[in-house]
C-alpha cells in the first residue's frame, strides 16, 4: 500500500481478499468501509497485547 487512507485500504482489500474473508484490524478510521467488502470485520483497540496476540 502506498498510504493508509481509506481508498487505498479498500483497493487492497478488494484485490487481496474475497467477500467471505474475516478481517481483524485496529480501530483506525482508514478501515471504515472494510465490511462492505468482506464477510466480517472485527476491530480491536490497539495496544501492546492486542497487537502481539490478535492483530499479528
Amino acid at each position: 500500500m502506498d498510504d493508509h487512507k481509506a481508498d487505498g485500504v479498500n483497493d487492497t482489500i478488494t484485490t487481496s481478499l474475497d467477500d467471505q474473508s474475516i478481517v481483524f484490524t485496529d480501530k483506525s478510521i482508514s478501515y471504515v468501509d472494510i465490511l462492505d467488502f468482506v464477510e466480517l470485520h472485527i476491530t480491536e483497540k490497539s495496544d501492546k497485547e492486542t497487537t502481539n496476540e490478535i492483530l499479528k
